[in-house]
């Protein structure tokens, strides 16, 4: 007759790798935080319920400490924790009737050409675009070099073989910024040239 290992806590019937041997710290919180009074040697606990312990362990733990700092220092002031440099982004969920570049990270935006050796479109490119070319070219888009004039914004005759979408779904988060650099424009130059 086979011999069914089940969990202590959640009764579900495990595994050999998911059974874990319950040492007197999972005793005590079982005891203490679960109510599971009648824990023997020979009871086991799973992999998903020993996870929860670890969480709850940690928790504890945090907490311990926090008190002990609060407790110690009372005009300690914690140092602000720095955000990280990547920019989160909404989804391109807003659709547009203003024309559309196609975007692709393997292929030139503006001729479609493979290549390897593509330069990423700059945001000031991208308004660029949008104000001299009525074309709104996807954030992260990349282009050959030869398209670009020396100052990085595109070449004007670019417009003009750059298939394009009637449509184009754009995101908050990029059209906040054409905005924003829109209303920035006439700050330093004095007009803007359509």
């Amino acid at each position: 007759m086979v011999k069914h290992y089940n969990c202590i806590v959640c009764s579900k019937r495990t595994k050999p790798k998911e059974r874990r041997s319950i040492n007197p710290a999972v005793k005590r919180l079982l005891q203490n935080k679960w109510f599971i009074t009648n824990i023997s040697q020979n009871d086991i606990i799973c992999n998903g319920c020993m996870h929860k312990y670890y969480n709850a362990e940690k928790s504890r733990l945090l907490k311990v400490t926090r008190t002990t700092q609060d407790d110690c220092d009372q005009d300690f002031i914690p140092p602000k924790v720095a955000r990280t440099s990547k920019q989160l982004s909404s989804p391109p969920s807003v659709c547009l009737n203003i024309p559309g570049a196609s975007n692709s990270h393997a292929r030139c935006v503006v001729c479609k050409k493979p290549g390897p050796k593509f330069l990423v479109v700059s945001s000031d490119a991208h308004f660029q675009a949008f104000i001299d070319g009525n074309v709104l070219i996807p954030a992260g888009a990349r282009c050959c070099s030869s398209h670009f004039q020396e100052n990085g914004f595109l070449k004007t005759e670019c417009f003009d073989i750059m298939s394009k979408s009637e449509n184009s779904s754009s995101n908050r988060t990029s059209i906040v910024k054409l905005l924003t650099h829109e209303r920035d424009m006439p700050k330093t130059q004095n007009k803007i040239d359509f």
